[in-house]
């Protein structure tokens, strides 16, 4: 219950919304209208001359303390006073009347400040005062005289993502005085003298004593407490839900439900998944006292660094009655004010607490308490401890609860990260008897945190079982930390001269992983045929020989990369010279040249789409001209060129986007493949790529299927020319408008 408000603060709520409008304000400001061309210098200036829906905007710099006195938005039409920067600071002031609170707020509803900093004032930093529906968030509020943000007599405010330190004389954030519904979220309270977050009722003040229907959330409190009070003090509250709450380090009490100058004591208190960590000479981590009520604990972490203190104390035995608790981490509970302290195992023993779990040591309780980080291990007693409650679908952090079998106790779910399964392509040599075996390699993209299980098994392609290989099939488990699996395939040696031959090992029914590659590419390959003839092709070679007979010539292909060879008669009557990619028997003709241009010239491109190397793709060039009596004068030029193009850097990480542009510069249709590798080197995913003449391709990488989030490299490999294709990738960042360009280059080997 609130103080009456005045007969023309009610009028002003009651009135027609007028169209919004944006005021700026900033430290070269000289203007008195408070207009983006012509600012004005203050904070107040503009408060004269807004309402329902306006906006000020702040600038960085300096500012004069303020008031906002009688000056009312509406609902969903509020009066907005927001930084634009991360350094508009409001400071002390001596030319008001009342000079104790920088902001001070007082009988004006659905107003909110954002963004704004303030320190060392005389008492609050910001005080809202007999003001509903009052919004403080994202502000810094620190070594302030005696509250960093004061709230009285004022209903529904909203205190959320600030950060509130160093008060002197008492606490970082004070709701007082009969306000009801408060929600504090999200904020940092820490160095306070006394409570990080003190809520009291006050009935010595006025009112009906009672703050109702709050909610406390994912709020970090820490090092405050050195001069009493607690992490979390209610005094007088009743019907509110304290969750997802980290408290460490605190040197007096935890949390606390009690009645001083609350006109009731605590019922309807919710205290749910809070993690707390009471100093070495701090009280105890929960206390209820002087309770009216029922109220319900459940699935905390509550530890006590103080020798003989504990995790729960009551008051009297009436406040054991009264709180139903269970489903949490704790031990040492005191049922009657520290008179009495008993283990665990004993409390259980009356009947209390028996779902409930003792911390065991810090070092296996969370993943690094002495500094701060309260995660949970895997082998944490916190894991899946606690009830399934669905007022708390989420936790500290936002991330959805349950992962596991139940919910996590404490502020921390413990993530389950699924990772993506992948599998390799292989290439063996066949051999002439006997058998070898082809490994491939199952992948997971991360350490398994729970048991991952896959079938598997092998179809014909060109190569057929049993003739070339043995069929195989059954089921991999990838137990808590393993990476790798492996599948072996028999393959069958011969003395047949073929081609190259290919099958298939697929992946069906994963269990705890998503599937990226199902499909791993077993290649056979034939060491029957021939020795190769004349030099090997290499990245750049240029050759020119006599064509005295059909030339084969072997190039070696990395994975997924793609060539170009070109041939041209230089003289005699070579022409038309022909130009053909081969099969391994060296007589099998896979891809004949084609003509480059109006003249002698003839090219083959190609791409190896296999994640294995071919060690020797034969080529050869023959004459359609001098078929008989080919000479030393019957001459011709040969050229090789890897056509990969690389792209040295790509960055989805956080907030980051990275867009890939690749523009065909040719007359030709180029089609082809882009991958993108992870920065260790394995393959994230890939995209196929068709550009028609003069087209260019747009593609957002974090859309490709196990790229998002990811950062590494990039390679393109097509079937066009060495050169034809240009482009580069715009790692971009939305919310500083920052980017940065990577060159795509041609990649040689």
């Amino acid at each position: 219950m609130t103080l009456t408000r005045s007969l023309a603060g009610a009028l002003t709520l009651a009135a027609s919304p007028a169209l919004a409008a944006t005021f700026y304000v900033a430290p070269t400001g000289t203007g008195s209208a408070c207009t983006q061309a012509q600012p004005c210098r203050q904070i107040r200036t503009a408060l004269t001359l807004v309402g329902p829906s306006d906006t000020i905007l702040v600038a960085d710099g300096s500012y004069l303390g303020f008031d906002v006195d009688d000056v009312d938005g509406l609902p969903g039409q509020p009066i907005t006073i927001r930084a634009t920067g991360p350094n508009a600071v409001v400071t002390v002031t001596t030319d008001r009347p009342d000079n104790r609170d920088t902001i001070f707020i007082t009988f004006s509803d659905w107003v909110v400040v954002e963004g704004l900093r303030s320190f060392n004032a005389n008492r609050a930093a910001v005080r809202i005062d007999q003001s509903h529906h009052v919004t403080v968030r994202n502000g810094v509020f620190g070594n302030n005289g005696t509250w960093g943000i004061f709230t009285d007599f004022s209903d529904d405010t909203l205190l959320e993502a600030n950060e509130c330190y160093g008060s002197v004389g008492e606490h970082g954030i004070y709701v007082s005085n009969s306000s009801d519904r408060p929600v504090v979220r999200g904020n940092h309270l820490h160095g306070n003298s006394r409570a990080g977050l003190h809520m009291n009722g006050d009935e010595s003040a006025g009112g009906d004593g009672i703050i109702s229907g709050g909610l406390v959330e994912r709020n970090v409190i820490h090092g405050n407490g050195a001069g009493g009070a607690a992490g979390i003090n209610m005094d007088g509250v009743q019907d509110t839900i304290v969750r997802n709450n980290l408290l460490y380090d605190n040197h007096a009490t935890g949390i606390v439900a009690y009645r001083i100058d609350g006109a009731e004591g605590p019922r309807g208190i919710q205290v749910l998944h809070n993690t707390v960590d009471q100093a070495s000479n701090g009280r105890w981590a929960l206390q209820f006292s002087e309770t009216t009520g029922p109220s319900v604990v459940r699935n905390n972490v509550l530890v006590n660094r103080h020798p003989t203190r504990g995790s729960l104390n009551f008051a009297t035995s009436a406040d054991v009655a009264n709180v139903d608790s269970d489903y949490n981490v704790l031990d040492r509970i005191t049922p009657d004010g520290d008179a009495t302290i008993y283990s665990l195992a004993q409390w259980q023993a009356m009947g209390h607490e028996p779902h409930s779990v003792v911390p065991g040591p810090l070092a296996s309780l969370f993943v690094n308490a002495n500094g701060g980080d309260y995660h949970l291990p895997s082998a944490s007693p916190a894991v899946d401890r606690g009830l399934t409650l669905a007022s708390v679908p989420v936790d500290i952090e936002g991330n959805p609860r349950p992962q596991g079998a139940s919910s996590d106790a404490g502020a921390y779910e413990r993530t389950v990260v699924v990772p993506s399964m992948t599998i390799d392509d292989v290439t063996v040599t066949e051999g002439n008897t006997g058998t070898v075996s082809a490994s491939f390699t199952v992948r997971l993209s991360s350490a398994a945190t729970q048991a991952v299980t896959v079938s598997f098994a092998t179809a014909n392609g060109t190569a057929t079982a049993p003739a070339d290989y043995l069929a195989a099939s059954g089921a991999l488990t990838f137990t808590v930390g393993a990476l790798t699996r492996t599948v072996a395939v028999t393959v069958n040696g011969d003395t047949t001269v073929e081609a190259d031959e290919t099958f298939a090992v697929g992946l069906t029914n994963v269990s705890g992983a998503t599937l990226a590659d199902g499909t791993g590419e077993g290649t056979i390959a034939d060491d029957d045929a021939p020795p190769l003839q004349g030099l090997e092709l290499s990245h750049g070679i240029s050759l020119t020989r006599a064509l005295t007979a059909a030339h084969v010539y072997r190039l070696a292909q990395a994975p997924r990369a793609s060539y170009e060879v070109m041939v041209d008669a230089a003289s005699g009557d070579v022409s038309p010279v022909v130009l053909e990619r081969l099969a391994a028997d060296q007589s099998t003709v896979l891809q004949t040249g084609s003509a480059v241009g109006t003249g002698t010239g003839r090219s083959l491109r190609w791409a190896n789409p296999s994640g294995s190397a071919v060690v020797n793709q034969p080529v050869r060039v023959r004459s359609g001209g001098c078929t008989t009596d080919c000479g030393t004068e019957d001459m011709y030029r040969v050229r090789a060129w890897e056509t990969t193009f690389a792209i040295p850097r790509f960055n989805n990480a956080g907030t980051q986007v990275t867009v890939v542009l690749v523009q065909n510069t040719t007359n030709r249709t180029v089609a082809g493949t882009t991958y993108f590798w992870s920065a260790s080197g394995a393959l994230l995913g890939s995209q196929a790529l068709n550009l028609v003449p003069r087209a260019t391709l747009v593609l957002n990488a974090s859309g490709v299927p196990g790229v998002a989030g990811q950062g590494g490299s990039v390679t393109i490999a097509h079937d066009g020319g060495y050169g034809t294709l240009a482009g580069k990738s715009v790692a971009l960042e939305p919310a500083t408008g920052f980017s940065f360009d990577s060159p795509m280059i041609p990649r040689s080997r």
